[in-house]
């Protein structure tokens, strides 16, 4: 399909209203104190698309886009969410680290991290949509794509820090890895039922402190 009549339609229907930021911390790997998954996931208005691979698609209801911060925590030390404030990163525009649907995904010029308050953080990006990884149903190149670009403009909720202790390994000490300054380590709780996995791990959920 063509993606002259495909991409530019999408920058002017997607709508961000609000998303949130989810973070792991895992005893599965040995970084000191590192947090080692940022996800975040934005909330976009209702509307209508047509789709490379699908057709004619609802970006409705529980749709979101989303966007995987691993590359920038393989580059820069993380042991805390609130070390995002006023924080830009700078990506290769190659990698595609955002995901719209099976067959877009987005590469992130830039994402721009702003002032933490009330348990949310300001937050601005710049993408670009192109072909997903598996499914390449439009023309043209990426370079192609990348002559146009969208903006995100928007504020996202930080979610509580999610602890997954392996059930294979000593459990001892990840605890102790985390910033007592920024986590409610005893308001600390058990979070069965998440989609990572986790028949392998005993999972818990620490609410971060205000600020």
């Amino acid at each position: 399909m063509k993606w002259k009549k495909i991409l530019p339609e999408l920058y002017q229907k997607i709508r961000v209203k609000g998303g949130r930021v989810e973070h792991q911390l895992t005893n599965n790997r040995g970084i000191e104190h590192q947090i080692e998954e940022i996800i975040i996931y934005f909330e976009i208005e209702d509307f209508e698309y047509e789709d490379p691979f699908y057709g004619i698609q609802n970006a409705c209801g529980n749709f979101e886009m989303e966007v995987d911060l691993l590359f920038c925590l393989e580059e820069f030390e993380i042991n805390s969410i609130f070390e995002l404030e006023d924080r830009n990163f700078i990506f290769p525009t190659e990698n595609l680290i955002g995901s719209f649907s099976n067959s877009i995904h987005f590469s992130v010029i830039n994402c721009q991290f702003g002032k933490i308050k009330d348990g949310k953080i300001d937050f601005e990006m710049i993408y670009i949509l192109t072909n997903g990884d598996s499914y390449s149903f439009m023309d043209g190149t990426f370079k192609d794509h990348a002559t146009i670009n969208g903006k995100i403009k928007t504020k996202l909720i930080l979610n509580s820090l999610i602890v997954a202790v392996s059930k294979m390994k000593n459990a001892s000490g990840i605890f102790n890895r985390i910033n007592k300054a920024d986590y409610r380590i005893d308001e600390m709780k058990e979070a069965p039922g998440l989609d990572f996995h986790y028949d392998r791990y005993d999972v818990y959920e620490i609410p971060i402190k205000s600020k």
